[in-house]
């Protein structure tokens, strides 16, 4: 049998704790139960955040994929946009660094890294941050 790449979504969006069963739940509420009691906008709102923050989330474990199969413009772009998410900027900034510094894009990964130090300072990221300066001190 044929397998689809929509396969392990279905089985995800299915599973009790995902953003779409969160959805189905809040629709088979009381709270949405008739159009004279509409959903509250903080009901609204908490739905729009669990579908965008699932959708960050599934953008940048996708740009991983993609960079790690040798795709790394496709990945960058995906990594552009989770950066733009609380809940994934930091890993998307670390991703970019990584993606550049394979490119040899020094000074673009010295960007990225020190974007990520400003969300999460670590010594671990210091040292790569201080690794990829001198890569970058000794290519010019």
């Amino acid at each position: 049998m044929p397998t689809s790449p929509f396969l392990s979504f279905d089985r995800l969006s299915s599973s009790p704790g995902s953003p779409t069963a969160a959805s189905a739940r809040l629709t088979r509420s009381s709270a949405f139960s008739s159009e004279e009691n509409p959903p509250s906008d903080a009901a609204i709102i908490h739905l729009i955040h669990l579908i965008t923050s699932a959708s960050a989330l599934l953008g940048l474990a996708l740009a991983k994929r993609l960079a790690d199969t040798d795709r790394p413009a496709r990945a960058q772009l995906l990594l552009e946009r989770a950066v733009t998410d609380s809940a994934t900027s930091y890993e998307a900034h670390i991703s970019l660094a990584r993606i550049h510094t394979i490119q040899a894009r020094y000074a673009e990964a010295l960007a990225a890294i020190d974007l990520a130090l400003a969300l999460r300072p670590s010594d671990n990221l210091r040292q790569y941050r201080d690794s990829c300066a001198q890569t970058l001190a000794a290519s010019q």
